[in-house]
Protein backbone atom coordinates (compact mmCIF):
# COMPACT_ATOMS: atom_id res chain seq x y z
CA UNK A 1 0.00 0.00 0.00
CA UNK A 2 2.78 2.37 1.00
CA UNK A 3 4.65 1.47 -2.21
CA UNK A 4 1.63 2.27 -4.40
CA UNK A 5 1.15 5.65 -2.69
CA UNK A 6 4.83 6.49 -3.18
CA UNK A 7 4.63 5.38 -6.80
CA UNK A 8 1.53 7.52 -7.36
CA UNK A 9 3.18 10.52 -5.65
CA UNK A 10 6.26 10.16 -7.85
CA UNK A 11 4.09 10.14 -10.98
CA UNK A 12 2.26 13.29 -9.85
CA UNK A 13 5.52 15.08 -9.03
CA UNK A 14 7.05 14.05 -12.34
CA UNK A 15 4.04 15.36 -14.21
CA UNK A 16 4.17 18.67 -12.34
CA UNK A 17 7.89 19.07 -13.03
CA UNK A 18 7.33 18.30 -16.71
CA UNK A 19 4.64 21.00 -16.89
CA UNK A 20 6.87 23.53 -15.16
CA UNK A 21 9.85 22.88 -17.41
CA UNK A 22 7.66 22.85 -20.51
CA UNK A 23 6.71 26.45 -19.72
CA UNK A 24 10.29 27.54 -19.20
CA UNK A 25 12.23 28.75 -22.25
CA UNK A 26 15.26 26.73 -23.21
CA UNK A 27 18.40 28.56 -22.13
CA UNK A 28 21.44 28.36 -24.37
CA UNK A 29 24.75 30.15 -24.80
CA UNK A 30 23.05 33.35 -25.93
CA UNK A 31 20.18 33.30 -23.45
CA UNK A 32 16.56 32.36 -24.06
CA UNK A 33 16.11 30.64 -27.40
CA UNK A 34 13.39 32.03 -29.64
CA UNK A 35 10.71 29.79 -31.13
CA UNK A 36 12.32 28.76 -34.41
CA UNK A 37 8.92 27.77 -35.78
CA UNK A 38 7.72 31.36 -35.38
CA UNK A 39 10.80 33.33 -36.35
CA UNK A 40 11.18 34.28 -40.00
CA UNK A 41 14.15 36.49 -40.90
CA UNK A 42 13.47 39.84 -42.54
CA UNK A 43 15.75 40.77 -45.43
CA UNK A 44 14.29 43.94 -46.96
CA UNK A 45 12.93 47.42 -46.36
CA UNK A 46 9.79 48.49 -48.22
CA UNK A 47 10.42 45.67 -50.69
CA UNK A 48 12.92 47.99 -52.34
CA UNK A 49 16.32 47.26 -50.84
CA UNK A 50 17.57 43.86 -49.71
CA UNK A 51 20.35 42.66 -47.44
CA UNK A 52 23.58 41.72 -49.21
CA UNK A 53 22.12 42.64 -52.58
CA UNK A 54 24.27 45.04 -54.56
CA UNK A 55 21.74 45.40 -57.38
CA UNK A 56 18.93 46.56 -55.07
CA UNK A 57 21.38 48.87 -53.31
CA UNK A 58 22.35 50.47 -56.61
CA UNK A 59 18.69 50.89 -57.60
CA UNK A 60 17.73 52.38 -54.25
CA UNK A 61 20.58 54.92 -54.29
CA UNK A 62 20.17 55.90 -57.94
CA UNK A 63 19.65 59.64 -58.18
CA UNK A 64 20.02 60.20 -54.42
CA UNK A 65 22.63 62.36 -52.75
CA UNK A 66 24.33 60.58 -49.89
CA UNK A 67 27.35 60.66 -47.64
CA UNK A 68 28.57 57.89 -45.35
CA UNK A 69 28.43 58.49 -41.61
CA UNK A 70 30.73 56.44 -39.38
CA UNK A 71 29.86 58.00 -36.02
CA UNK A 72 26.54 56.30 -35.16
CA UNK A 73 27.49 52.60 -35.04
CA UNK A 74 30.56 50.42 -35.43
CA UNK A 75 30.48 50.54 -39.22
CA UNK A 76 29.89 53.27 -41.83
CA UNK A 77 26.28 53.82 -42.82
CA UNK A 78 23.95 55.83 -45.01
CA UNK A 79 20.89 57.51 -43.49
CA UNK A 80 17.61 58.60 -45.05
CA UNK A 81 14.55 60.30 -43.57
CA UNK A 82 10.96 59.45 -44.41
CA UNK A 83 9.01 62.03 -46.41
CA UNK A 84 7.44 63.52 -43.28
CA UNK A 85 10.74 63.67 -41.42
CA UNK A 86 9.68 61.35 -38.58
CA UNK A 87 11.48 58.08 -39.40
CA UNK A 88 15.12 57.33 -40.15
CA UNK A 89 16.50 54.45 -42.19
CA UNK A 90 20.13 53.46 -41.64
CA UNK A 91 22.01 51.08 -43.94
CA UNK A 92 25.43 49.73 -42.98
CA UNK A 93 28.28 48.31 -45.05
CA UNK A 94 30.89 45.92 -43.72
CA UNK A 95 34.57 46.24 -44.70
CA UNK A 96 35.40 43.99 -47.64
CA UNK A 97 31.79 43.71 -48.79
CA UNK A 98 30.49 44.51 -52.25
CA UNK A 99 29.72 48.12 -53.06
CA UNK A 100 26.17 49.02 -51.97
CA UNK A 101 25.51 45.49 -50.70
CA UNK A 102 24.32 46.47 -47.22
CA UNK A 103 24.65 43.97 -44.37
CA UNK A 104 22.49 45.69 -41.74
CA UNK A 105 19.42 47.94 -41.79
CA UNK A 106 18.04 49.95 -38.90
CA UNK A 107 14.93 52.08 -38.46
CA UNK A 108 14.32 54.60 -35.71
CA UNK A 109 12.62 57.91 -35.01
CA UNK A 110 14.42 60.97 -36.39
CA UNK A 111 14.09 62.73 -33.02
CA UNK A 112 16.56 60.20 -31.59
CA UNK A 113 19.27 60.96 -34.15
CA UNK A 114 21.56 64.00 -34.38
CA UNK A 115 20.18 66.84 -36.51
CA UNK A 116 20.89 66.64 -40.25
CA UNK A 117 21.82 62.95 -40.07
CA UNK A 118 19.79 61.80 -43.07
CA UNK A 119 18.64 62.92 -46.49
CA UNK A 120 14.87 63.05 -46.98
CA UNK A 121 13.38 60.66 -49.55
CA UNK A 122 9.85 59.91 -50.83
CA UNK A 123 9.07 56.89 -48.64
CA UNK A 124 6.47 57.75 -46.00
CA UNK A 125 7.66 55.00 -43.63
CA UNK A 126 10.09 52.09 -43.42
CA UNK A 127 9.01 48.52 -42.77
CA UNK A 128 10.19 44.99 -43.48
CA UNK A 129 8.51 42.50 -45.78
CA UNK A 130 7.08 40.77 -42.71
CA UNK A 131 5.60 43.96 -41.30
CA UNK A 132 8.15 44.89 -38.63
CA UNK A 133 7.82 48.65 -38.21
CA UNK A 134 7.99 51.47 -35.71
CA UNK A 135 4.95 51.78 -33.48
CA UNK A 136 3.90 48.13 -33.70
CA UNK A 137 3.20 46.62 -30.32
CA UNK A 138 5.84 44.44 -28.75
CA UNK A 139 3.08 41.91 -28.09
CA UNK A 140 2.40 41.63 -31.81
CA UNK A 141 6.11 41.29 -32.56
CA UNK A 142 6.37 38.45 -30.04
CA UNK A 143 3.34 36.72 -31.55
CA UNK A 144 5.00 36.81 -34.95
CA UNK A 145 8.63 36.20 -33.96
CA UNK A 146 8.55 34.47 -30.59
CA UNK A 147 10.38 35.76 -27.52
CA UNK A 148 13.82 37.40 -27.90
CA UNK A 149 16.92 35.30 -27.31
CA UNK A 150 18.74 37.83 -25.15
CA UNK A 151 18.66 41.31 -23.64
CA UNK A 152 21.61 43.65 -24.18
CA UNK A 153 22.65 47.17 -23.23
CA UNK A 154 24.08 49.20 -26.11
CA UNK A 155 26.84 51.80 -26.18
CA UNK A 156 24.41 54.55 -25.12
CA UNK A 157 22.98 52.55 -22.22
CA UNK A 158 19.72 51.67 -23.97
CA UNK A 159 18.18 48.21 -23.61
CA UNK A 160 18.08 46.10 -26.77
CA UNK A 161 16.08 42.89 -27.17
CA UNK A 162 17.80 40.55 -29.59
CA UNK A 163 16.81 37.57 -31.74
CA UNK A 164 19.39 35.32 -33.38
CA UNK A 165 18.75 33.10 -36.37
CA UNK A 166 21.26 30.34 -37.10
CA UNK A 167 19.66 28.36 -39.92
CA UNK A 168 22.59 26.89 -41.85
CA UNK A 169 20.98 26.91 -45.29
CA UNK A 170 19.89 30.55 -44.93
CA UNK A 171 23.32 31.67 -43.69
CA UNK A 172 25.24 29.71 -46.32
CA UNK A 173 23.22 31.44 -49.02
CA UNK A 174 24.60 34.77 -47.81
CA UNK A 175 27.98 33.41 -46.68
CA UNK A 176 27.41 34.96 -43.26
CA UNK A 177 27.97 33.55 -39.75
CA UNK A 178 24.71 34.59 -38.08
CA UNK A 179 21.62 36.73 -38.49
CA UNK A 180 20.02 38.99 -35.89
CA UNK A 181 17.04 41.21 -35.25
CA UNK A 182 17.07 43.59 -32.30
CA UNK A 183 14.65 46.22 -31.10
CA UNK A 184 14.05 48.85 -28.45
CA UNK A 185 10.78 49.23 -26.62
CA UNK A 186 8.97 52.32 -25.41
CA UNK A 187 5.51 52.21 -23.80
CA UNK A 188 4.91 48.70 -25.15
CA UNK A 189 5.76 49.66 -28.73
CA UNK A 190 8.77 49.13 -30.97
CA UNK A 191 10.71 52.41 -31.01
CA UNK A 192 13.77 51.19 -32.92
CA UNK A 193 14.83 48.04 -34.75
CA UNK A 194 17.95 46.80 -36.47
CA UNK A 195 18.43 43.59 -38.43
CA UNK A 196 20.95 41.88 -40.64
CA UNK A 197 24.11 39.83 -40.40
CA UNK A 198 26.82 39.81 -37.78
CA UNK A 199 30.24 40.84 -39.03
CA UNK A 200 32.14 37.74 -40.25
Amino acid sequence: MRFSKMFYLMIVLSSLMAMIYAQKPVVGQNGVQSNSDLFTPDISINGAIFLENESSGNDFLKGLEFEFNDSLWYFPGLFFESSDGTQMLGMYLYPGGMKNAFSVFEVGYCKNYPANTGKRIRANKFQTENGVQLGMTVERLHLEKGKPDSVLVDYWGDTLYRYEYLDEEFLQHYLMPSYFLEYKEEDGQVSFFRFGFDYP
